[in-house]
């Protein structure tokens, strides 16, 4: 019912899904209402009515980037080999007509790291943070892909350049104390 601890988002998702499937029910050729209307079913759990409104979303607009980066995302919540081969792809089309998206190179990121490829995960991962300083979530991202790697000090540089642009963010303050873990810093740990 909440995202980002905002309490009030559950009834705006709930409109915002009415209003995405009255938008497609007028115009079935509305690319954006299938985006909006895949998101907002996403966001509520219906994973597989989601990704067939952004598949219609990406047919009606190929170009469409943020359709692509949400059609992503919903391969990349399945649990399987197949489904993250699509989610990469889908990501790759849209970095291809956005580039300078921050939030589809953190989202890729993401989807490397959990798929072991650290390297390509601290690569989108300093690309989100180039595009987006203030996102600590690629800060965070790129740091503990280096530190899986065994890069701690990269790592360290990382999580303390994010702190620099996000001082109260207690994600990278704990990211930060593995860091001092890992270099056997125990005091500062």
């Amino acid at each position: 019912e909440a995202h980002l601890g905002q309490d009030e988002a559950g009834p705006h998702l709930r409109r915002a899904l009415q209003e995405a499937q009255m938008a497609v029910d007028l115009d079935r050729g509305l690319s954006m209402a299938h985006r909006i209307l895949g998101q907002s079913r996403g966001r509520v759990g219906d994973n597989s009515g989601a990704r067939k409104a952004l598949q219609e979303a990406v047919r009606l607009d190929p170009a469409d980037h943020r359709a692509l980066a949400s059609l992503a995302d919903n391969f990349a919540y399945l649990d399987d080999e197949e489904s993250h081969a699509q989610a990469r792809s889908h990501f790759k089309r849209a970095l291809d007509l956005q580039p300078r998206d921050w939030w589809v190179h953190y989202r890729m990121a993401v989807l490397l790291l959990n798929a072991g490829d650290l390297k390509g995960a601290a690569f989108h991962g300093d690309r989100a943070r180039q595009l987006q300083p203030m996102a600590d979530y690629a800060h965070l991202t790129a740091g503990i892909s280096l530190l899986w790697s065994g890069d701690v000090g990269a790592s360290t540089q990382r999580i303390e350049e994010g702190l620099r642009q996000v001082p109260d963010s207690d994600l990278l303050r704990m990211t930060q104390a593995l860091c001092d873990f890992a270099r056997g810093d125990h005091p500062a740990f």
